[in-house]
């Protein structure tokens, strides 16, 4: 990136994605905490976040030591329909969102969500995210499935092939 001139401190997210030949293809990059990407990663990180933004607004990257947890986390989108073309802006209630929030090794991160009254309300696009650190790849996506279908709201939406493919990248 140097070399291009795009230079800075932050965090840089690479989406590629790889075909049936193995063949590595990058299809965006940006500098995001929103993106469900993310939201993966964030909970695998075991060091001192504000050190890490700290240290790399100050241009020290290089004296930090990255710290990471063991296994893996699998993030998944509830949405509304028609997301993201057509997805309305009406105001709805969200149940299950607190319960969903205590399970062990599970973060919900929120996106166009309020809380009124005790109770969790959605306006349209995407509504939050579960994110399931456990050991394994397989035993993160089954527990993110398992909390995200305890919560629901109207006409809600998630895609059910997110860490479907077996594990061929080690880190």
């Amino acid at each position: 990136m140097a070399s291009e001139g795009l230079g800075g401190a932050g965090i840089v997210y690479f989406g590629v994605i790889v075909d049936r030949k193995d063949d590595p293809y990058l299809l965006e990059y940006n500098m995001r905490f929103g993106d469900p990407e993310t939201q993966a990663l964030l909970p695998l990180f075991a060091g001192d976040f504000y050190q890490l933004l700290s240290s790399a607004c100050a241009g020290r990257l290089d004296e930090i030591e990255l710290q990471w947890h063991s296994g893996a986390a699998v993030c998944v989108v509830a949405t509304t329909a028609g997301y993201p073309v057509d997805y309305g802006n009406n105001t709805f209630p969200i149940s299950g969102l607190n319960e969903a929030a205590r399970k062990e090794g599970v973060r919900i991160f929120h996106s166009a969500t309020t809380c009124r009254d005790g109770r969790w309300y959605g306006r349209g696009g995407r509504i939050f995210a579960v994110t399931a650190r456990q050991q394994t790849q397989a035993q993160a996506r089954t527990l993110a499935y398992h909390v995200i279908d305890q919560v629901n709201f109207t006409d809600m939406h998630y895609r059910r092939d997110i860490a479907a493919m077996e594990e061929k990248c080690v880190a």
